[in-house]
This record gives structure tokens, sequence and C-alpha cells, in this order.
């Protein structure tokens, strides 16, 4: 690790691994980031005939699913070399955005409606990042 980087504490990596990384894997399966990530690295025209394809339009919110796995790898890497600027962007995209008092998110993207998996995980994800910021 870089001397000048802040290392993450103990009580963030417990946190983050026993109680958010759970919900965060449910918010972005690896294979569905991975896919995406592949699209937009190299410019792919996807397959949409393609399970992968299909899997990631059937997600109400992509787009969420996206930020959430960046927010997986930063705090992975940060782990591992310290704390750098795009841990905290992530953290603050993420928690800012699912904040239960950031009204317009859930009612434009959700219409409020919480009865999906993917909404309700989501939400749980949302209810943590306050915790995990807490102990960044």
């Amino acid at each position: 690790m870089e001397s000048n980087l802040k290392e993450l504490s103990i009580n963030f990596i417990k946190y983050w691994n026993e109680i958010v990384k759970p919900v965060a894997e449910l918010c972005s399966p690896n294979d569905t980031w991975e896919y995406f990530y592949k699209i937009e690295r190299e410019g792919l025209v996807p397959d949409e005939e393609s399970p992968e394809f299909m899997k990631l339009k059937s997600m109400k919110d992509a787009t969420g699913m996206w930020y959430v796995g960046w927010l997986i790898r930063d705090i992975e890497t940060a782990k591992l070399r310290g704390v750098r600027l795009d841990l905290i962007n992530s953290l603050s995209q993420v928690s800012g955005c699912l904040s239960h008092s950031n009204t317009s998110y859930w009612k434009n993207v959700w219409n409020d409606d919480f009865s999906s998996n993917e909404a309700i995980n989501m939400r749980r994800l949302g209810r943590l990042m306050s915790g995990l910021m807490e102990k960044l």
C-alpha cells in the first residue's frame, strides 16, 4: 500500500464483509456486472439473444447495478491498496442515490414499487450504506 493512503478500518472491513457485501452482491451479480463491463470496455454491440443480455434487460435499474458493482470493486481494491478517490466517489454515489431521503430516485426509477427482489435488495443496501459510511 502507498504510504500516503489511509487504510480501511477493521470495523469498516468487518461490517462490509459480513453485513453489506452480501447484499451488494445481490444488487450487482458478478456475471451480469462483468458482462455489462465488457460491453462498456470493448465497445461491443451486445447479442440481444444472449442470456446475459436478457438478464441485464430484465433489470429495472441496470445503471444502479452498474454503480453497485463499481462500489464492490472499489472497496475490495481499497482493502488491498488503501482509500483512494474512486472509493469515496463510489460510496457517495451509491449512498446518495439509495438513501431513503432521495425520494426522486425511488419514485422515478421504481415508481415507489418495492415488491421485486431487485427493489428489496436495493432498499436493503440503501439502509446499510449509512452504517458503512460511518465506519469509514
